[in-house]
């Protein structure tokens, strides 16, 4: 009897999230503070963990009081330079130092910001690769994080398939992770060269994950 068949190309590929990171250290530091459960679901912006920023925020105090004399000098040298007191070299000097005080403030604030690690995205926290009080160094693992509502799938296909492939195209995927359960996406991605050692030309499918069972 007549009927429709659709071709089908079959492949092995990998899932990964379409947003994940492994969080780091910026600056080094004592772990003053974890702020999260491994595994708890964590939104954009929460602080994750704190690191000790003592010594930071005692240099603060001091940058402030700084810059709070150096603008009461600018003020002054304003009003001096108005009256011709003092030439406009010598006022454009304190006006300089308050800039650098202003600047010096700032800075310190940013190094504090920097102490408290925050989520850039809602997700999913692993589990925790630091305790409270170990000392990290600047780029060591904290935790990682996953948004697990989309995946992306990467598999690769024959360069003789590549005619045959096109962004859009349905993908159905499934796992012995999970028998007997069929997920549905879309082709989203088709690499624009071709591994010259394989000769196979990669691709990416975009599949929602809401009930993050993937």
């Amino acid at each position: 009897q007549k009927g429709d068949w659709q071709p089908i190309l079959t492949a092995i590929g990998s899932i990964s999230p379409v947003q994940g990171a492994m969080i780091s250290a910026e600056l080094a530091g004592t772990v003053a503070e974890i702020d999260f459960q491994s595994g708890a679901l964590v939104k954009k912006g929460e602080v994750l963990l704190k690191l000790d920023a003592s010594a930071e925020i005692a240099q603060m105090r001091s940058a402030i009081a700084d810059a709070e004399l150096a603008k009461n000098d600018l003020e002054r040298a304003r009003g001096l330079a108005e009256r011709k007191v003092i030439s406009a070299a010598e006022f454009d000097a304190v006006q300089s130092r308050q800039t650098q005080k202003k600047a010096a403030v700032e800075n310190m604030q940013s190094a504090i910001d920097k102490k408290q690690i925050r989520a850039p995205f809602d997700g999913t926290a692993g589990i925790r690769a630091v305790n409270p009080g170990q000392v990290v160094k600047v780029g060591d693992p904290l935790v990682s994080l996953q948004a697990l509502g989309q995946v992306f799938v990467d598999f690769s296909l024959p360069q003789q398939q590549l005619a045959e492939v096109q962004p859009d195209l349905p993908v159905k995927v499934t796992t012995d992770a999970i028998p007997d359960r069929e997920f549905e996406g879309k082709l989203t991605a088709v690499n624009s060269s071709i591994d010259p050692t394989t000769r196979n030309v990669s691709l990416q499918a975009t599949l929602d994950n809401q009930d993050e069972a993937l």
